[in-house]
């Protein structure tokens, strides 16, 4: 769905070529023009599940899209793979910045897990320099 809105009641998926995730009660799809560009590519959205007796509303505030954005922002930060996640973090900050075990649970793992994707990613990008 291109056009924001709320979820009231019920629950609705959405739907992408390699990433679903449920928007419950409450939550806010702030619609494909509303995430920046990275998160627009990685959601690619296909469509949309709704299930029966779900109510929805187009009435979104822009605190309502800032709060989809984030939303989304964070379903990307525990349902991408690996150096993936690095990646969805480092968009808002260095992992290297943070102590492990914080940088870890920002993306959903184990500080231990962390420090192989950290020596991996930035392996890699020592050797395209």
């Amino acid at each position: 769905m291109e056009r924001p809105f709320t979820v009231m009641e019920g629950l609705v998926a959405i739907v992408g070529n390699e990433l679903n995730f449920p928007l419950p009660p409450g939550a806010t799809w702030p619609g494909l023009a509303a995430l920046p560009g990275r998160m627009a590519e990685r959601v690619q959205l296909v469509g949309t599940y709704i299930v029966p007796g779900t109510r929805i509303t187009p009435h979104v505030t822009p605190r309502d899209l800032e709060s989809g954005v984030a939303y989304v922002h964070g379903l990307l930060l525990l349902l991408s793979q690996g150096l993936e996640r690095l990646a969805v973090l480092e968009r808002t900050v260095h992992p290297r910045s943070l102590n492990q075990t914080v940088a870890g649970a920002m993306v959903g793992t184990v500080r231990e897990r962390l420090a192989k994707w950290l020596s991996d990613r930035y392996a890699l990008s020592r050797k395209s320099t």
